[in-house]
């Protein structure tokens, strides 16, 4: 049935689902189309309807109807030569409780699943790839969430646990974190904001006009998830054009970069600490990294339009100075 799969989609296709009995198929592309086929007879399903109360083994499309809300938070596109989606990645937990999202700016954050209506306030996880989030997975027991950069060749690991009491979350319009960027958080709000302000007065997308509910809509829950988050390790060394970026602290332990991250490993138990400043709306690998001679300090630059140099504690990753701009 290959043959009659490829006219289902004209653009390259980014995502694909299985329905939990085998039998269907969605898939989503560049081009914002959704696209439903039976496997067993591989043609193409013309009408959604169809499928409205098909349950599905998972959920990594960024279009249809259970994650129709995300989009009332951050639209689905924004305005470049290639097309792009805002979000570029979404994952339904194992349980199907949660669902992450990451998008062309490197930022995390976790809705409750479906989230068809929800439009409230998501707990935002952070930032650690340099540009978009290509793909999500959550492992067994959802108590790790794995993200891999598009641009950066990254894979981060977040552990994920529950919590009895609510997180000090904001809602993605009001972040204003420091820790995640030089600007505190700015700059994503800014590129956000202006997006959703580009969507207003629009008519639906073409994906958004053919969604029809489900017969029986769930009920949502619009609280922030109540879980607890941190980066458990960070994969991937950029070593093809920079030299000299791995060195060690005082204590022996290695200190590199990967992605937006300072890394600083501890080989004797396999465990990571991290300098996490160098992040903003723009992607900026850091190019440059070096240790003092007695191990203490390091500092890292990036390669962003705005270059900037940051002293850290090689021990701890604690931000020390943030040297001003001297670099065009």
């Amino acid at each position: 049935h290959v043959a009659n799969l490829k006219p289902a989609h004209e653009a390259v296709i980014t995502n694909l689902d299985i329905s939990a009995d085998g039998a269907y198929a969605q898939s989503a592309d560049e081009a914002r189309v959704l696209s439903y086929v039976d496997l067993k007879l591989g043609v193409k399903l013309p009408d959604p309807a169809y499928l409205r109360d098909t349950p599905w083994a998972t959920w990594t499309c960024p279009l249809g109807w259970p994650v129709l809300g995300v989009h009332k938070i951050m639209t689905d596109h924004y305005e470049d030569e290639n097309g792009s989606l805002s979000i570029t990645a979404v994952a339904r937990s194992r349980s199907g409780k949660l669902l992450a999202v990451g998008d062309r700016f490197g930022a995390l954050m976790l809705l409750h699943f479906p989230a068809a209506l929800n439009s409230g306030a998501p707990c935002f996880l952070g930032r650690a790839h340099c540009g978009a989030v290509r793909k999500l997975e959550w492992t067994c027991g959802d108590q790790h969430l794995v993200s891999i950069g598009q641009y950066d060749k990254c894979i981060c690991v977040w552990r994920i646990l529950e919590k009895e009491e609510q997180i000090s979350t904001v809602p993605i319009q009001e972040i204003n974190d420091i820790g995640l960027s030089l600007d505190g958080g700015r700059g994503l709000q800014r590129a956000i904001e202006a997006t959703i302000a580009k969507s207003r007065g629009k008519e639906d997308t073409p994906w958004e006009s053919a969604l029809v509910p489900p017969s029986i809509v769930e009920n949502e829950d619009f609280d922030t998830p109540r879980v607890n988050v941190r980066l458990l390790s960070a994969h991937g060394h950029r070593s093809d054009e920079c030299r000299g970026n791995v060195k060690y602290n005082a204590q022996g332990q290695v200190v590199y970069a990967s992605a937006a991250l300072g890394v600083i490993y501890e080989k004797r138990t396999n465990s990571q600490v991290f300098h996490i400043h160098h992040t903003s709306s723009e992607v900026s690998d850091i190019s440059a990294l070096t240790v003092s001679s007695d191990g203490r300090f390091a500092a890292t630059g990036d390669q962003s339009s705005k270059p900037r140099l940051r002293v850290w504690d090689a021990l701890t990753g604690t931000t020390i100075a943030v040297i001003p701009k001297h670099h065009s």
